[in-house]
C-alpha cells in the first residue's frame, strides 16, 4: 500500500491528498527514510543526491524548523576511506567556523547504522542551477564569488583546502549571498588529520575532473590552497560564459587539456566582460601554481578592481526574490530649489613563465583506474579514486601556457604578495620562547596554523598579505541624479576590495528629493555606506578591555560628486567595539521612505537626509527654521 509525506512537515497518511497540518499537497514517499524521524527531526522531502548519499530537507515536529540532513549511501558506509571522508566533512566545517560557509549542527548514526549529518537549511539554488536559467550579472557573480573568497581564505588559513570547489557545491541564497557546500574531500593540515588514513592524506584523486586543478590531475602529494585558486578560476569562466573551459570525448582528454591546453578566449564568449576581468580569471588557472593567484586575497582584490568598470545594472544581485532594483535614474531636467535648502558651495575632496615536463604515462594510469567509476556514476559527478597514482617515467616537453600577468589598476594596485620569511624552523613541537620571539617578525614555523596577525605555524606558506585600506574611484554616475539603492551593489564590491568579509551595516544619503534621487552637491553633507568586517572586530586577547583601542573594523565609502572614497576605518566610542551588527540591505527604496514621510506631513518642496541607521530602522529629517519633520521609520514598504 502506498504512504504518502507532506513535503512541508514530513507527516505520513495512508492516503492522497492535502496536509491536515499546512494543506500542502500530498506526495508518495518512494523513499522509506521520508517521513520518517531521525533524532529530533521529520524528513520531508529529498533535495539532493550525490556520489556519497541523500540530502533531505527535515523539520523539527514541534518549533518548525528547518535542516538539511545528509545521509551516507548503505554503500560508501561499509567503504571506510568514504566514511572517513564523511566524518572528515563535519569536522573540517566545525574548525573553520565561517558565515559562509553551511553549518554542521549535528552528527549520529540511524538505527542500521548509517552515519548521518545535521546541517542548516539554506533556503536557494545552486550557482549551477543559476548558470542553467541563463548569462548572469556580472557585477552580482563579482558578489558572489567575493563571499565564496572569504570563505576559502578562512579555511585555508587553518590549512583546510577544500579540493572538490565547482557551482554545484556553491549555494545561492535567496538573498544572492554565497554559502560553501561540501567539505567532504578537504585536505586537512598534518596537525588537524588525527584518525585519517595515509590514502586521504597522500597520493589520492580526488575532486571533480571539470574543475581539478593540473597538480591533483598529476596526482603531485603536496596540494595547497592554490588548488582551489585554480578550480575558482575554471568555475568563474563558466559562470561568467556559460561553459567550462575544457572539455573532452573521454576523461583522458579532459584530463590532457586542463594539463596542456590554454583556456579559450573569455571575451570572444561573452564580449561585455572587462579585459581585466578575464585576465583575472586567466591568472587563476595558471597551470603551474606559483604562477597564479598566492592567495584568495589577492584574486578576490584583482576581481574587484577588474570589475570597477562594470556598469551599474550589471550589479543585481543573483537572487531568486526581491533584491537590489536595476539602475533607474531620473531626467536631468532643471529644479525648483527646496525650501529648506541654501546654496551652498562644495570643495571636492582632494584626491618568466616555467615551461611544464607533462607526464602522459600519469594521465594514462589515472583514466585507466578510474574509468569504470566514472562510467557508473557520470562524467560530472564527483570523481573518487583512492589509489595512488604512481608516476610514469615518459615525459614530453609542452609550450608554457601564456597567462596574463597580475592586474594593474589605475587607481589602486593588487597587494604583491609577502617575501618569505627570513627565518626557517623545521616542523614539529615549536618551543613557545622560538614562537614568541618569531611572532614579533611574522616568521613561519612549524606545520601550517595561523596563530597571529600575519604569523603562520608550517607550510612553507608566507602569510597572507594585506591589501591597501583606502581608495579612490572615479564617479561612474550622475552626482545630481545619483540612485542610492542602484549604487548599493558597487559600493558593496568597493568595501569588500579592502575587506572580503564586509557587511552591510548603515547607509547616510543627503539631499534626498522626494522622489528618492539625490543631488550629492547640494549640501555640505556627506553621502555614504558603511559596512563592518567581523575578522576584524575581535578585540586582541593581550590588550586590556579597559585600554581605549582603535580597531578598523569598518569599511566606509563615501559617494560624492568626484570621487568614491573608500576607507577602513574605526567608529566612535558608542559603537560598542565593532559591534553594530550586519544586516541584509534594507527593503525600502528612498523614495519609499519619502512616501512615508508625506504620509506623516513632510513638506514635499524640500530635500532631506535619509539614513538606514544600525538599529535597523529608517531616519528622515527635512528640518528648516523649526519646520519640518524628524522622525523614524521601520524598514516597511508598500
Amino acid at each position: 500500500m502506498a504512504r504518502f509525506v507532506c513535503p512541508s512537515c514530513g507527516q505520513s497518511y495512508g492516503e492522497g491528498g492535502f496536509c491536515s497540518s499546512d494543506g500542502s499537497p500530498l506526495r508518495v514517499a518512494e523513499d522509506p527514510l521520508l517521513g520518517s524521524e531521525i533524532g529530533r527531526y521529520r524528513l520531508a522531502k529529498l533535495l539532493g543526491e550525490g556520489g556519497m548519499g541523500r540530502v533531505y530537507l527535515a523539520v523539527q515536529p514541534q518549533i518548525g524548523s528547518r535542516v538539511a540532513v545528509k545521509v551516507l549511501s548503505d554503500q560508501c558506509a561499509r567503504n571506510p576511506e568514504l566514511l572517513e571522508r564523511f566524518f572528515a566533512e563535519a569536522r573540517a566545517v566545525n574548525l573553520i567556523r565561517h558565515e559562509g560557509i553551511v553549518n554542521v549542527i549535528d552528527m549520529a548514526q540511524l538505527p542500521d547504522g548509517r552515519p548521518y549529518i545535521v546541517m542548516e537549511f539554506v533556503e536557494g539554488g545552486t550557482l549551477a542551477d543559476a548558470l542553467r536559467a541563463g548569462p548572469l550579472p556580472l557585477g552580482g557573480l563579482v558578489n558572489v564569488a567575493s563571499e565564496v573568497f572569504s570563505a576559502l581564505a578562512a579555511a585555508h588559513a587553518i590549512g583546510i583546502v577544500h579540493r572538490d570547489l565547482k557551482p554545484d557545491n556553491v549555494l545561492v541564497t535567496a538573498e544572492g549571498h554565497a554559502k560553501v557546500l561540501d567539505f567532504g574531500i578537504a585536505k586537512l593540515a598534518p596537525e588537524l588529520q588525527s584518525g585519517l588514513s595515509p590514502r586521504t592524506q597522500t597520493g589520492a584523486l580526488l575532486g571533480t575532473p571539470q574543475y581539478m586543478a593540473p597538480e591533483q590531475i598529476s596526482g603531485a602529494t603536496t596540494i595547497d590552497a592554490r588548488a582551489d585558486i585554480y578550480s575558482a578560476g575554471v568555475m568563474l569562466f563558466e559562470a561568467i560564459s556559460g561553459k567550462r573551459p575544457f572539455e573532452g570525448e573521454t576523461l583522458f582528454d579532459l584530463m590532457r587539456a586542463h594539463l596542456e591546453q590554454a583556456p579559450p578566449s573569455l571575451r570572444a564568449l561573452r564580449p561585455e566582460v572587462p579585459a581585466a576581468m578575464e585576465q583575472v580569471v586567466l591568472t587563476a588557472m595558471a597551470k603551474h601554481p606559483n604562477d597564479r593567484f598566492q592567495t584568495v586575497a589577492h584574486m578576490a582584490h584583482a576581481l574587484h578592481e577588474a570589475s570597477s568598470t562594470l556598469p551599474p545594472e550589471a550589479w543585481r544581485p543573483l537572487s531568486s526574490r526581491g533584491g537590489m532594483p536595476l539602475i533607474s535614474r531620473s531626467g536631468a531636467g532643471s529644479r525648483a530649489q527646496p525650501a529648506n535648502m541654501a546654496t551652498v558651495p562644495v570643495e571636492p575632496k582632494r584626491e618568466s613563465k616555467k615551461g611544464a615536463w607533462i607526464a602522459v604515462g600519469v594521465i594514462a594510469v589515472i583514466a585507466i583506474a578510474i574509468a569504470s567509476f566514472v562510467a557508473a556514476r557520470g562524467g560530472d559527478r564527483e570523481l573518487v579514486t583512492t589509489t595512488p597514482v604512481a608516476p610514469v617515467p615518459v615525459a614530453v616537453p609542452v609550450a608554457p601556457v601564456p597567462v596574463a600577468p597580475p592586474i594593474a589598476s589605475p587607481v589602486v594596485q593588487p597587494a604583491t604578495p609577502a617575501a618569505p620569511p627570513k627565518v626557517a624552523v623545521a616542523p614539529g613541537h615549536v618551543d613557545p620562547k622560538t614562537r614568541a620571539e618569531a611572532a614579533k617578525h611574522g616568521v613561519i614555523i612549524g606545520d601550517g596554523v595561523t596563530i597571529g596577525h600575519d604569523v603562520v605555524i608550517g607550510g612553507g606558506v608566507p602569510p597572507t598579505p594585506s591589501v591597501p585600506t583606502t581608495s579612490s574611484h572615479a564617479v561612474d554616475y550622475d552626482p545630481k541624479h545619483f540612485d542610492a539603492n542602484a549604487y548599493a551593489p558597487k559600493a558593496f564590491a568597493l568595501a569588500r576590495a579592502i575587506y572580503p568579509d564586509a557587511g552591510f551595516v548603515r547607509m547616510d544619503i543627503a539631499g534626498v528629493y522626494p522622489d528618492g534621487h539625490a543631488d550629492l552637491g547640494l549640501t555640505d553633507n556627506t553621502s555614504s555606506y558603511l559596512y563592518r568586517s567581523p575578522a576584524h572586530s575581535a578585540r586582541p586577547a593581550d590588550v586590556p578591555a579597559n585600554l581605549p583601542l582603535e580597531l578598523k573594523c569598518y569599511v566606509e565609502v563615501t559617494v560624492g560628486t568626484t570621487s568614491v572614497e573608500v576607507r577602513a576605518r574605526a567608529m566612535n566610542p558608542t559603537d560598542q567595539n565593532c559591534r553594530w551588527p550586519i544586516r541584509r540591505f534594507p527593503a525600502c527604496s528612498l523614495a519609499g521612505v519619502w512616501n512615508a514621510a508625506k504620509a506623516a506631513g513632510a513638506a514635499v518642496n524640500t530635500v532631506a537626509k535619509v539614513e538606514f541607521l544600525e538599529d535597523g530602522k529608517w531616519f528622515f529629517d527635512n528640518e528648516y527654521d523649526g519646520k519640518g519633520l524628524v522622525t523614524s521609520f521601520p524598514d516597511r514598504c508598500p
